[in-house]
């Protein structure tokens, strides 16, 4: 195993952020939620800074319409979250299948402790949470 995969995988086990799968060079936790079921948020290397590994943590996809005048509206909610996210940030990942949004949060994989690898799971998987339940009332799905 990759050692960013150990130590995610350890210290996610060690807080108990849900459950942990490993799928290649990505690590999936499983979120609990009261409101509704498990929020994935996905642990990957997405480069270094100045020589140190840089982890992004993501969340699931939130799809958009296909039609610029109906998702034009739901990037202009996800900036409005953004001004209010304290761990992480809204993001559009736009692929053949379509476009979706994605929470994202940085963190550098040596000085990464407990308190900060919580932070960023349960940031990236509230914040997702917030905004599917304004996709859920908006679209009643």
């Amino acid at each position: 195993m990759s050692g960013f995969i150990d130590r995610v995988t350890t210290m996610a086990e060690e807080l108990g952020l849900g459950d942990v799968h490993v799928d290649g060079d990505l690590v999936r936790i499983a979120v609990p939620r009261e409101d509704a079921g498990p929020v994935e948020v996905r642990v990957t290397p997405c480069g270094e800074m100045r020589g140190k590994e840089v982890l992004e943590f993501s969340s699931s996809g939130l799809p958009l319409p296909d039609d610029d005048a109906h998702k034009m509206p739901l990037l202009i909610l996800a900036l409005q979250r953004n001004a209010d996210v304290m761990l992480g940030h809204w993001g559009l990942d736009e692929s053949e299948d379509g476009s979706v949004l994605r929470v994202f949060h940085s963190q550098i994989t040596e000085t990464m402790d407990l308190p900060e690898l919580e932070g960023a799971v349960l940031g990236v998987a509230d914040e997702y949470a917030t905004l599917h339940g304004a996709f859920r009332e908006l679209f009643g799905s």
